[in-house]
């Protein structure tokens, strides 16, 4: 297979010219050009607008969903739901030493996700992150951040490099949380139910709260702590990458 140089210069020509372009513009441009496209979701509401416009673009590519074993039932339900209503390839990856949340504790403690929060990162979603891109050979990589998500999302290119290299593509980066969720109701697309308990930014079940209307999206996120990221979107030069 042939190898593909992507330098700093060619991304920032690339996010220029995809700084207005739409979504679905960005999605088919990527289809075409990187190979071993994947898309990583977690099934928030930008991954089912992502998957109904790939779905409405006719392409098939594989959804990564990473499994921390801390997710809420309703979470879990509704990554079935998704993947039984668009007929997807999904590969799920979790941790390497266990296969639930009890495992888990028996291993590393009831509370290693308070205790040392980086550490519970590492090993339930950075890790999975990183050998799930590895072992399916992935050179780019989709996933649903914006820019109104706020914190360090507020300055988001329309593609970036990872920490590892590959092309990361955020195709919603200027949408806004009111679009993402007009259009999910105008296709009738399925959500998780715990949007509608107040819950706008679902991650795991113990470090995820309802917030009030006035909130900001991720408010709900690590309440009480600075953290704003869980590792896998941490911010990285752009020092190119050779795919």
């Amino acid at each position: 297979m042939s190898t593909i140089r992507f330098t700093p210069e060619h991304l920032e020509w690339l996010n220029d010219r995809f700084e207005d372009a739409t979504p679905e513009e960005i999605l088919k441009w990527c289809s075409m050009s990187l190979p071993h496209l994947i898309q990583s979701t977690s099934f928030g509401p930008t991954g089912m607008v992502i998957l109904q416009m790939l779905k409405e673009l006719d392409l098939n590519i594989p959804v990564l969903y990473i499994d921390t074993l801390h997710h809420f039932p309703e979470s879990l339900a509704h990554a079935e739901n998704s993947r039984e209503h668009f007929g997807l390839d999904l590969r799920v990856y979790r941790c390497k030493d266990a296969t639930n949340q009890e495992e888990f504790e028996e291993k590393h403690g009831k509370e290693l996700w308070k205790l040392e929060s980086e550490k519970y990162d590492r090993i339930v979603k950075v890790e999975p992150q990183k050998r799930a891109l590895r072992e399916m050979d992935v050179y780019a990589w989709i996933n649903g951040r914006r820019r109104s998500q706020g914190g360090e999302r507020s300055n988001l290119k329309i593609m970036e490099f990872d920490v590892d290299g590959r092309v990361k593509i955020n195709p919603l980066a200027n949408w806004t949380y009111e679009q993402t969720w007009d259009y999910i109701r105008d296709n009738k697309l399925p959500y998780n139910p715990l949007h509608d308990q107040g819950y706008k930014s679902i991650g795991d079940h113990m470090t995820t709260f309802p917030v009030g209307d006035d909130e900001d999206e991720r408010a709900g996120r690590w309440q009480g702590s600075s953290q704003t990221e869980c590792g896998i979107h941490i911010p990285v030069p752009n020092e190119g990458s050779q795919l």
